[in-house]
C-alpha cells in the first residue's frame, strides 16, 4: 500500500530537469521519500550518526526520515534555506564530500561518515568573490544568494577558468525571483578577470 500510494503521489507532481538531476530522478526520489515517510509513521525510529560538519566532528541522534536540510538547520546552519522542497530551486545546496547536493533531497543518515560543508564553513573562500556579485546588483533580496555562492565555490573548484556558457550551465539549478541571472554571471566573470589580472600582474 505504501509503495502504491507513493507511486501515485510522484505521478501527480511536476518535476523539471537540470544539471543537478533529471525529471525521472526527481520523480523517483519523491516516490522514495513519500514511501519512507509512510513506513516511518507511527514508529520511533532513530539512529546515531557521526559526520564532519564544517570541519568539526558532530555526533547526533536523528530520525530515520530526517532530511539533511532540517538536520543542518538544527545544527545552526541557517544559510541552508528551505525553498521549493522539490529539488528545483537550489536554495538548500551544500557540499557533501566537496560535491554540491540538494539537502532537501538527501536524508541526514546518508551523510553519516561524510564531510558536509555549508556557507557558514566557507566564509573565507566565499568572501573574495561575493562582493563582485553584489556590485552587479545580483543580490537584491539575498534569499537565493547562499545557494548561488555554494554552487560558485563548487564550480571554481572544479573548473577555475570556466567560459560564460559553463558558468550558466553550472548555476542553472538556482532559481532567483529578483534578477535575470545576468548579474550573477557578470559578477563571476568580473571576479575571474580580476583574479587573472592579479595573478599576471
Amino acid at each position: 500500500k505504501a509503495e502504491a500510494f507513493a507511486r501515485w503521489v510522484s505521478e501527480q507532481g511536476s518535476f523539471g530537469s537540470n544539471m543537478r538531476g533529471s525529471e525521472a530522478y526527481r520523480r523517483r526520489l519523491a516516490e522514495t521519500l513519500v514511501r519512507r515517510s509512510l513506513l516511518a509513521l507511527g514508529k520511533e525510529e532513530t539512529m546515531e550518526i557521526k559526520l564532519t560538519l564544517n570541519g568539526k566532528p558532530v555526533t547526533a541522534s536523528v530520525d530515520a526520515d530526517k532530511l539533511l536540510l532540517d538536520f543542518l538547520r538544527e545544527q545552526g546552519c541557517l544559510s541552508v534555506k528551505r525553498g521549493c522542497e522539490t529539488a528545483n530551486c537550489g536554495l538548500c545546496t551544500v557540499l557533501l564530500d566537496g560535491v554540491p547536493v540538494l539537502s532537501c533531497s538527501v536524508l541526514a543518515a546518508r551523510a553519516a561518515g561524510h564531510q558536509v560543508q555549508t556557507l557558514e564553513g566557507l566564509q573565507q573562500e566565499a568572501e573574495e568573490f561575493v562582493g563582485f556579485i553584489a556590485d552587479q546588483g545580483a543580490e537584491q533580496c539575498g534569499f537565493c544568494n547562499p545557494g548561488f555562492v555554494m554552487n560558485t565555490i563548487a564550480l571554481l573548484r572544479e573548473n577555475p577558468h570556466p567560459t560564460d556558457e559553463e558558468i550558466r550551465a553550472f548555476l542553472a539549478g538556482n532559481l532567483c525571483r529578483c534578477s535575470g541571472y545576468e548579474g550573477q554571471l557578470r559578477g563571476i566573470r568580473n571576479y575571474l578577470d580580476w583574479k587573472e589580472g592579479k595573478t599576471n600582474g
